[in-house]
């Protein structure tokens, strides 16, 4: 079904191209004048976030001068080019729409036609909204004059103007500053000149003192994308950034992202030693944290995460650096520490009781849910908008359906959505139900579960957060990074799974997201000494599927009944959506991908990665929190 998009409704004047020539009235400041009303002006906001008041200028400038006015249609095209998300580090596709579903979008830059770029170029003089111009110059030159260095000059001195304060840096100074080095990489010597000038910039900011830790953590890795830095500096930085890490607040998130900064600049710089040094101090700052959660109501079960991801940290280090540093012991106690832990834990647990909801109030129920809130507490919210699925009051339930439904007199198949014959159930009805047909419609009953939470719930609720907050990849880098269900190695491909599927690209969230599952739960049980290979012939070891990696009983104490049966059911089932199967052959279709079994899957993959946090573990900054807004 299509969106009431700018990109899909060519009878919209707001959203409709033009084909006339471009008019020869200057463009004036005074159009846009209305936007120094904005606070996403004046907070230096994303420039997705000026679109729909450039409309709404746009819209009224169409009522009162007509839509072949120089205003309306240069106001028109300002918010089509406003209306896309920004990628900062890709080169070939730039922009991304701000909402996708199956074949509709909503309109990208690339769309524009020239006469509406040519607008855009000869409005650029007047604009001064730093982050407006910015976006504008950019469009204009990888869209209309691509060799042309003095319309990328005005882009990333723009770009560059958003200065380097906390919260300029969350709204666009990040990826401001990142889409500067993509520019500046494709546009040789003038390019070399705006890369060095960042450098310096950069540079001559982590040698002060301005700034939280965050902020000096993050301009710290886009320093390091500029690639600009010689032996002698990187070294320099790695010094500089282990010293800063020693100012802030031990056992802290902020305290782990300066230590792996620096560990990243002394590899830079050939020391090994610095960087292995780094690494076991980030080790040390999760075993603090464990510590410092022993205070807590549930101290078990908050110390057990930080300690798993203390042991993993540790484990990373090179085997030699290990055995010089007696950090082999220090795993093996580390390692009893949290065996003892988790046998505490199994005592803390309690159910979870949830408010029921009336079905005509689902909708509502989960888009109050979400609503108000800022950005941390609104993405915590989502991820525990549904309950799982009971798996020991649904196997009683479906035992007792079966044992007296007429069903049973049938032979039953399974049809896959190509045609093939996937599962076959015999007709016997003077049993008791087998295991197998109990899993079966235990499959059965969560998968049209699935399609009421993804309807009722679920996407209700992911339309407000989108609606409300804009999630950059950066923020779910730091939110995946520091989970204890998220490997540290694979925590760039956990974040950009969810936040693709943030963006509303389901196909792109499950690609990532699907195969991390599997390797998670392998990694979980190699770190408890389980065997998780086959000894094939000739020795040959060969890594077990996730099929098989669910079936040992360990895998069901540390995911839990219920949620190893949502991963089996949803993922490996050939009477259920099979989804892991499916995409590892090839044989997904684009509806199942935008269907329900995958916003879900994506959605249970968010919901493992925060749950266990509290609200306090995902503040924007290291001492704040996040509560409901005004």
């Amino acid at each position: 079904m299509a969106n009431d998009d700018d990109s899909t409704n060519p009878s919209d004047p707001i959203t409709s191209s033009h084909s006339d020539e471009a008019p020869d009235e200057t463009p004036n400041a005074s159009w846009w004048d209305a936007l120094s009303q904005s606070e996403d002006v004046a907070d230096f906001g994303a420039a997705e976030l000026l679109h729909s008041r450039l409309a709404d200028l746009a819209q009224r400038a169409h009522e009162s001068e007509g839509s072949s006015s120089a205003r309306a249609r240069t106001l028109t095209a300002m918010a089509r080019a406003t209306s896309a998300m920004l990628n900062p580090d890709s080169w070939d596709e730039p922009f991304s729409p701000a909402r996708e579903s199956g074949g509709s979008r909503t309109v990208v830059p690339s769309d524009l036609d020239a006469v509406e770029l040519t607008l855009l170029a000869q409005a650029l003089p007047a604009i001064e909204p730093v982050v407006l111009r910015a976006r504008i110059a950019d469009v204009v030159w990888t869209y209309r004059f691509p060799r042309d260095p003095a319309v990328a000059l005005m882009a990333t001195d723009a770009y560059l103007a958003v200065p380097l304060t906390w919260d300029a840096w969350v709204r666009s100074g990040r990826d401001s500053y990142r889409r500067v080095v993509e520019l500046a990489r494709r546009q040789g010597k003038p390019g070399a000149a705006v890369l060095e000038r960042l450098t310096s910039t950069l540079v001559a900011f982590l040698a002060g003192d301005r700034g939280t830790s965050y902020l000096q953590a993050q301009v710290s890795e886009v320093l390091r994308g500029a690639g600009k830095t010689t032996t002698e500096e990187a070294l320099a930085l790695g010094e500089r950034l282990e010293e800063l890490a020693t100012h802030t607040t031990p056992g802290s998130r902020a305290e782990r992202a300066l230590l792996r900064e620096a560990s990243a600049w002394w590899n830079r710089g050939q020391r090994d030693e610095g960087a292995c040094r780094c690494q076991a101090l980030v080790a040390d700052s999760y075993a603090t944290e464990a510590e410092m959660r022993m205070t807590s109501d549930r101290p078990a079960l908050g110390a057990s995460g930080p300690l798993e991801k203390s042991l993993e940290a540790l484990r990373l280090l090179p085997r030699k650096y290990r055995t010089a540093h007696g950090l082999e012991e220090v795993i093996n106690q580390r390692q009893q520490r949290l065996r003892e832990l988790r046998e505490i834990s199994l005592e803390e647990m309690a159910p979870i009781e949830q408010e029921p909801i009336e079905i005509y109030e689902f909708v509502k129920k989960a888009q109050d849910r979400v609503s108000g809130w800022e950005r941390p507490a609104a993405l915590l919210a989502f991820s525990r908008i549904a309950p799982l699925f009971d798996l020991d009051e649904q196997t009683e339930s479906a035992r007792e359906h079966l044992a007296g439904s007429v069903i049973r007199l049938l032979t039953r198949s399974t049809m896959s959505g190509d045609g093939r014959k996937v599962s076959v159930g015999t007709g016997d009805a003077a049993s008791e139900p087998s295991e197998q047909e109990i899993i079966d419609e235990l499959v059965s009953r969560n998968h049209h579960r699935i399609g009421l939470v993804v309807q009722a719930l679920i996407a209700p609720a992911l339309e407000v957060i989108s609606t409300e907050h804009r999630f950059d990849l950066a923020f779910v880098e730091t939110v995946c990074r520091e989970s204890p269900t998220v490997p540290i190695r694979h925590a760039g491909l956990w974040a950009r799974g969810i936040w693709h599927g943030l963006n509303g690209d389901m196909p792109s969230a499950l690609s990532l997201l699907v195969p991390q599952i599997e390797q998670m739960v392998r990694l979980r049980l190699k770190a408890q000494g389980l065997h998780t290979l086959y000894i094939g012939d000739n020795g040959v070891e060969t890594e077990k599927a996730l099929g098989s990696l669910l079936d040992m009983p360990e895998s069901k104490v540390f995911l839990g009944e219920d949620l190893a049966f949502e991963l089996q059911s949803v993922l490996l089932e050939q009477v259920g959506p099979n989804l892991r199967n499916e995409i590892a052959h090839g044989l997904v279709t684009d509806a199942v991908l935008w269907g329900a079994a995958s916003v879900y899957i994506w959605w249970l993959c968010l919901h493992m990665v925060l749950a266990p946090y509290e609200l306090e573990d995902i503040g924007e900054e290291p001492d704040g929190g996040s509560s409901r807004g005004a």
